[in-house]
């Protein structure tokens, strides 16, 4: 299912607000799960992606070094 939401479903919503906000939650139902953690990785991977090209480099790299 979180693939399906990552490869699918996310790249498809129609605002950049709405990626975000799907980033974060897949970030939030993946955290811990020792089965998921690549899916983790690619969800923040990309969530940093975003926040860079919002120039927001300070909080890009605190959400980086969590993993």
């Amino acid at each position: 299912m979180i693939a399906l939401c990552m490869d699918s479903i996310q790249p498809e919503l129609p605002t950049r607000e709405e990626k975000f906000t799907m980033l974060e939650t897949l970030r939030e139902a993946t955290d811990g799960k020792m089965f998921l953690e690549r899916e983790y990785a690619q969800c923040t991977l990309k969530l940093v992606a975003m926040l860079e090209e919002d120039g927001k480099t300070d909080d890009a790299a605190k959400v980086i070094q969590e993993i």
